[in-house]
């Protein structure tokens, strides 16, 4: 059993998740979660007619189709895109390799597209991060490393070691603070949260 709040973790965002969510491969997901065909014709039927312009000042341009992506502030939004992702938790659960609580594998949690990893050692982090980019990549997702970033709760938290690396090299580099979902964490030797920003002269 791993004490969840010792351990490595990696901050992913996904650069344009939301406008790059390939419609078909939606649809196909739904079916393979059984769908019934009356929801799913509902499903197509919206994301065929729907339709965008460009606002610029005052001017407005002609309206165009949308060939993948999902409304953002859409309610369905946040669900569909779950269901399309949900293949990345299925690789990075079946590679055994992780964090447990109370036999509940906890080394990845989504919101939306924010994904966060956690892992007991820095090697372990970075099996889990080349899984979950290779999946990624297979849904046409990509990761942005200039807004994804790593942090440690250990007793070796101040130990400076290396970069956690993506598939295609590109460095994810350690920090001292990291926002997850409005939150501020501190690295520590335990799990730790900033609370600096909220205090005022």
């Amino acid at each position: 059993m791993l004490l969840w709040q010792y351990c490595q973790r990696v901050f992913l965002d996904l650069s344009k998740a939301f406008d790059k969510m390939n419609h078909h491969g939606l649809f196909i997901k739904l079916m393979e979660r059984h769908l019934p065909n009356s929801i799913l014709s509902i499903l197509e039927r919206w994301f065929a007619i729907s339709v965008t312009c460009v606002k610029w000042c005052d001017k407005f341009s002609a309206f165009f189709n949308l060939s993948c992506g999902g409304r953002q502030g859409g309610v369905l939004s946040p669900y569909l895109f779950a269901c399309f992702i949900d293949s990345v938790v299925d690789k990075v659960k079946s590679s055994g390799v992780g964090c447990y609580v109370n036999m509940t594998y906890m080394s990845i949690l989504l919101y939306p597209d924010d994904i966060l990893l956690v892992a007991p050692s820095v090697t372990s982090l970075q099996r889990i991060l080349s899984i979950c980019k290779a999946e990624l990549e297979s849904l046409d997702m990509r990761v942005n490393p200039k807004k994804s970033s790593c942090i440690r709760f250990s007793a070796r938290f101040s130990v400076k070691c290396s970069n956690i690396s993506t598939v295609d090299n590109c460095k994810l580099s350690w920090s001292d603070n990291v926002t997850y979902l409005g939150i501020y964490l501190r690295s520590s030797r335990t799990f730790a949260c900033s609370f600096s920003h909220a205090k005022h002269d």
